[in-house]
């Protein structure tokens, strides 16, 4: 059974720090021709800001982000 985490996002774009991590754990990656699985689910994500580049809301997984603007405490009733 995979770990059920949150992700604690300030800014999802492309090339960001969390594009290259977040997406890896959410679709999976290759290395050497190979597919690995995740072995986490991230369940929910908090993003703090949008930049014009955001990526967060436009993604396949946007059901599952939250920002500022939202009830903080959905993300930590996982």
């Amino acid at each position: 059974m995979n770990k059920r985490v949150a992700a604690v996002i300030t800014e999802y774009w492309d090339i960001s720090h969390a594009d290259v991590i977040i997406t890896k754990m959410l679709d999976g990656f290759r290395m050497d021709g190979r597919l690995y699985a995740s072995t986490i689910d991230i369940v929910s994500f908090y993003v703090d800001k949008f930049p014009p580049n955001d990526l967060s809301r436009e993604t396949r997984h946007s059901d599952l982000w939250h920002d500022s603007r939202s009830a903080v405490g959905r993300s930590s009733r996982i």
